[in-house]
């Protein structure tokens, strides 16, 4: 079998049987497909192939996991890509880097397309600072996905790098040898916009930041037409490689080449020593009658109604019930103030409702706090008076899941529950960084008992918890 790398897509010659071998090895089953329509009439299997058997097409990030995977086949591999020849030594930076940010540098040099893993706090800003002033002035785009960190991340990059970092975004076009590019924007905009256009087309190295969002069809779009050879990928966790999320998130950007975690981080003094409070909270008057009044009014608005659509009502009900509207897991927060006096704490939820509900109840009980989330005009006011230690009461929506430095946390009340792993150590991680002293903080999340779901969900965080190595104690 002979495969033929481009920047963007490996092209493959072969026999029938070779072809065969890579379909399977390049498809995944896709998480949820069985409750899709097509696939319970058999129109679907439910699975994605990323091996196109008519056009002999696989995306470049995926190569090594075929090389890795070859067993027995026989590659011959021809490379048509050119790079340029760039050495080792550490580039002249404005910030002093710590020797597993230099690996991770090396390490990037030398794959050329991969996935840096590292854990919240790791610095995964200064790695890839790193990257882009050893490749510069080669054209370098850096993707990000959410307005809210554009401003730290162009400022981070000019600052540790003493480059002039330019940015595409819906209301400036600041175009420079490294740009900082909104996801939608810059999708929206090339064909349209010639400078941007002209930009993308001669771009050597991208860059995605959070890029466990490559698995949106957008991201996607962009690195497929993307003609940059030095493609590298960055966040603090990646699903594994023979998955479907996976594979998703890979296609386009290569392996992960270096992981540091959270236990790394604190035995090497970088993050703060977490210590996870529990408190066990029983729902069970809170959830009673929610089968029968999921069933009435789904009965109201569907003539048929599926197991799955039930089972979905009965979820969603469970959360407004047992952890929304449910007054006695909230009064814990009272609690948790008043056990930490003049510490600053996070609050995080998910929904909007929680977060008014919440700030009520804090009001009401004279604690003086902030609600925040994508939509609020306060946002950045509020983001800046708790760093600054003015207010030390913040609630706050997921938009302090990714890449905002809040280093001032004490105490993080993981109020929403959930289970996913990504997001619940993208959340824990906003907290670890270094404090002064005892270079500890406190987390408080909830075991909650009365539904299945919600039972379920925190053993997964607790299961979490112990992979990650946490102290741990019920309260």
């Amino acid at each position: 079998m002979n495969i033929k790398v481009y920047p963007n897509i490996c092209r493959v010659d072969g026999d029938y049987s070779e072809f065969v071998w890579l379909r399977e090895l390049l498809t995944a089953d896709v998480p949820g497909a069985k409750y899709s329509k097509v696939f319970r009439q058999r129109r679907w299997d439910g699975k994605k192939r990323f091996f196109n058997m008519v056009s002999k097409v696989f995306p470049v990030g995926l190569l090594s996991y075929v090389i890795k995977n070859k067993e027995k086949q026989d590659i011959i591999i021809t490379d048509t890509r050119v790079f340029p020849e760039i050495d080792y030594e550490m580039p002249q930076m404005n910030i002093e880097l710590r020797d597993y940010q230099k690996q991770a540098i090396i390490d990037c040099l030398k794959y050329k397309n991969c996935i840096i893993e590292a854990a919240t706090n790791a610095g995964k800003t200064v790695i890839f600072s790193g990257v882009v002033k050893k490749l510069f002035p080669r054209p370098t785009l850096i993707l990000i996905h959410r307005e809210e960190i554009l401003k730290q991340i162009i400022d981070m990059v000019g600052k540790n790098t003493g480059l002039e970092v330019g940015m595409i975004t819906a209301k400036d076009i600041l175009i420079k040898p490294v740009t900082v590019a909104m996801v939608t924007t810059l999708a929206n905009r090339i064909g349209v916009d010639q400078e941007i256009t002209d930009f993308f087309d001669s771009v050597k190295c991208v860059i995605t930041d959070e890029c466990h969002h490559n698995k949106a069809s957008t991201v996607t779009t962009l690195l497929s037409a993307c003609k940059a050879v030095f493609r590298f990928g960055f966040s603090g966790t990646v699903a594994e490689e023979d998955t479907y999320d996976g594979m998703l998130i890979r296609q386009y950007i290569g392996s992960v080449v270096f992981k540091i975690s959270n236990e790394e981080l604190i035995t090497l003094g970088v993050s703060a020593k977490p210590k996870v409070f529990i408190y066990e909270i029983d729902s069970t008057n809170e959830l009673y009658g929610v089968f029968n009044q999921a069933k009435e009014e789904l009965a109201i608005k569907h003539k048929n109604v599926d197991n799955m659509m039930l089972m979905k009502k009965v979820y969603q009900l469970s959360v407004q019930k047992g952890i929304v509207e449910n007054i006695t897991r909230n009064s814990k927060v009272l609690e948790i103030i008043q056990n930490n006096v003049n510490k600053s704490i996070l609050i995080v939820i998910d929904y909007l409702n929680h977060g008014v509900v919440l700030e009520n109840l804090l009001k009401e009980n004279n604690i003086e706090a902030m609600f925040i989330s994508g939509e609020s005009e306060h946002r950045d006011s509020g983001l800046v008076d708790f760093k600054l230690g003015k207010l030390k009461v913040l609630i706050a929506t997921n938009i302090v899941d990714e890449g905002l430095d809040i280093s001032r946390i004490e105490c993080l009340v993981m109020l929403a529950g959930k289970k996913s792993r990504r997001q619940i150590l993208q959340r824990v991680g906003r907290s670890l960084r270094r404090k002064e002293g005892e270079n500890v903080v406190k987390i408080y999340d909830f075991f909650d008992f009365g539904s299945r779901h919600l039972e379920k969900q925190s053993k997964q965080r607790l299961a979490i918890y112990k992979s990650e190595k946490f102290e741990m104690e019920f309260v």
